[in-house]
This record gives structure tokens, sequence and C-alpha cells, in this order.
């Protein structure tokens, strides 16, 4: 399998995006605690980076069928180096809130379009592409978290987001000096000749289509249980319960996006051979365990080996779900297919930190939560089991 000049490229803004990304994510919570914040208003802090990501998603989907893919990554990554300087320089919740939402923007605008573009790359092998794409990607964060953690033990919180900035325009110069990173199909250039562009209705409709609402449920689930639980809660108990250190907490970060890393680069090997289904149904299960073996696991030891189960999990569902979504549509609206697949999971997202932080402190203690989300997510099973999934590669015998 021979990848295109820029597959490469969309690889190496990957890994600064998600580099960046790691370098401050992992913080926050402990960075809005500084600054005042109550453990609810931490849930909002985290929802507010994808509560506009829930506006933005399906409109940019749309508009990248028609301006091309790589003017939505260029400025996504620049609204989002923005975000996080604003974040890194921020007096107050609210300013941080602010720097949130301008990164939550960007960020739909970088997601959504080069998930796309590099399913628009390769018509064969898919799977396979889009697992090397994100497993790179993801791998960032393994450089990226324990810098982090780093960064804001010996020079303060403000620096992690800061240097993610700084990383982010750095990503900004990649995308626009780099001979060769041009648009993924014909029917996006200026020109406008090529695919048909369909009406804006008709992507509109896709909020409405079994074959997008099911797997984006699923990747609801998996984004409610990623932030309000892994992103959220976790770095908490890890600090109030088990007393470990920002620098810890950082490197625990980086047991969980190895798993992710591991599984989606072999997910598209694994798809070829197994097929998506036994694929997302070990996904979700894995993702329930890691849930539980948070709170059954207490040493430093066990935290890694739960971290390392939750992104086994996430690995799997991050690729076989969008594989499922953008099989089941036409073409020419790719687009906004991810559009509205992304629009529901940031849902997720949003609501994932505000309900996490808001059971534990009605219930007065974590533990309790993280059964309730383990609860939710049993009910992606059934759904697992009636997808319609990509056809796995056919098994030749020798002549």
């Amino acid at each position: 399998m021979q990848y295109p000049r820029v597959f490469i490229i969309l690889c190496v803004l990957g890994v600064l995006v998600i580099l960046g990304s790691g370098l401050a994510t992992p913080m926050l919570p402990l960075f809005a605690r500084e600054l005042g914040a109550s453990t609810i208003e931490v849930g909002l802090i985290n929802s507010s980076y994808f509560a506009v990501r829930i506006f933005v998603e399906l409109p940019v989907g749309i508009l990248s069928d028609r301006v091309g893919r790589r003017r939505m990554i260029v400025l996504g990554i620049f609204v989002s180096a923005l975000g996080a300087f604003l974040c890194g320089v921020a007096p107050s919740i609210y300013i941080l809130i602010a720097g949130r939402v301008l990164w939550g923007a960007g960020g739909a605008m970088y997601f959504g379009a080069s998930t796309v573009m590099v399913l628009d790359l390769f018509q064969e092998n898919r799977g396979q592409a889009l697992g090397i794409f994100q497993g790179i990607e993801f791998a960032g964060r393994l450089i990226g978290s324990p810098i982090g953690g780093a960064l804001a033990e010996y020079l303060g919180f403000r620096a992690a987001f800061l240097a993610t900035g700084g990383t982010l325009l750095g990503g900004v110069l990649v995308a626009l000096l780099t001979p060769g990173f041009v648009e993924s199909r014909p029917g996006a250039r200026a020109s406008g000749r090529g695919i048909a562009r369909p009406p804006v209705t008709s992507s509109l409709l896709l909020l409405r289509s079994p074959s997008i609402l099911l797997p984006s449920l699923l990747g609801f689930y998996r984004t409610f249980n990623s932030q309000g639980i892994i992103q959220t809660l976790v770095p908490l108990y890890q600090t109030d319960a088990l007393g470990f250190s920002p620098f810890l907490i950082g490197v625990l970060g980086t047991f969980r996006t190895v798993g992710v890393v591991v599984m989606t680069l072999a997910c598209g090997y694994l798809m070829d051979h197994l097929g998506g289904k036994p694929l997302l149904l070990a996904g979700v299960i894995l993702t329930m365990l890691g849930n539980e073996l948070h709170l059954w696991l207490g040493s430093l030891e066990g935290q890694a080996l739960a971290s390392l189960f939750a992104g086994f999990g996430s690995g799997m569902m991050v690729v076989i779900v969008p594989l499922v979504v953008s099989e089941g549509v036409d073409e020419a609206i790719r687009g906004a297919a991810m559009g509205a697949y992304r629009t529901i999971f940031n849902i997720g997202s949003f609501i994932g930190p505000i309900g996490a932080t808001t059971i534990s402190e009605v219930q007065g203690v974590l533990p309790g939560t993280f059964h309730i989300f383990t609860g939710i997510l049993l009910t992606g099973i059934p759904i697992a089991f009636i997808l319609k999934y990509p056809q796995k590669k056919a098994s030749t015998s020798p002549p």
C-alpha cells in the first residue's frame, strides 16, 4: 500500500495537533481548580470545548464539501492556537472557558476536515489508512502528556497551555509552507468541477438517517465516557484519593494513549481479517473494563493498566465507527455525514463532564459515578450487534 504525499503531511499535522492537546488537556481540571473552580465548574470548563463543536461540526462538514478540506484544516489549527494562548493567560475561569470555546471551534474545523480528507484519498484500504492516520496522530499525545505534566509541575499550568499554542502555530506553518499539501478530491477545488454538490437540505437530512444515527450513538457513548470519566473524574480521583502528582497523572495519560495508538494502528489489519463487529464489541467491553479497573486497582501500576485498557477500547471505537458512517453515504456528502456524526458524539463530550461532576457532587463520592457510566456503556452492545459494517477481505486460496 502506497501513501500519497498529502497523507504524509496530514500525519505530520495530526501529530502536532494532538501533541499540543496532550500538553495541556490532562492538566485542565487541575488548572481550573487553581483558578478557583468548583467540581461542577470543572465539568463546565471541560464541556465548553465541546459545546461549541455541537453547533459547528455539521456546518463545517457541509462547508468542506464545497470549499475544500485544506482551507478548513489550516483555519482550524490557527483558531485552536488562539484558543490555547487565551487559556494560558486566563486570569479567571470565565476567560478559561472563552479560550476553550475558541479552541473547540478550531478543533471542529480541523478534526472533521482531516478525517474526511483521509477517506477521500483512499478508495480501498480505508480502514487501514484511517487507522494509521489516527494512530500516528495520537502518537503525539505519547510525547505531549508527560511533557505537559512536567511543565505544569515545574513551571506552572499556564506553561503547558502556552506551549500548546506554540505547537499549533507550528502546525499552521507546516500546512502553509510544505509543498504538495493540496485538496484531496477534484470536487473540492476552486474551479468547482468534479463531484456534484448536493443541496444543503440533503446534507441536513443525514441527521435523521439510521445509518448515521446508530453508529453515531456509539460515538456519543465513547466521548460521553471519555470526557466525563477519563478526562475529568480520573485526574481528580488520582489527585484526591490516590495522592498522585501532576507529573504522574501526565505519565498515566500516556498509557491510555499507548492503548489508543496500538489499537488504531492495528484496526485496519484486524478488520480485514475479523470484520468490524467483533472489534467494536470488544471496544465497548474494554472501555467498560477500563472504568472499573480505575477503582479496583489503586496502585500506580494498576492505574497504568486501567488506562491501557481504556485506550484499547477507545482505539477500536475511534476507527471503526467513522468507517461505518462513511460507508453508508454517497461520496458527495461525506463531509456532511462526518459533520453529523461528529455533532452527535460532541453532544456526548459536552454532557459527559457536566453529568459526571454533577452526579459525583450529589452522591458525594466518585466511585458511584464510574459505575453509572459503565452501565450506560453496556447499552451500546446491542447497537454494535445490529450495525452494517464494511466487508472484510475475502480469503483466497493458493492456486
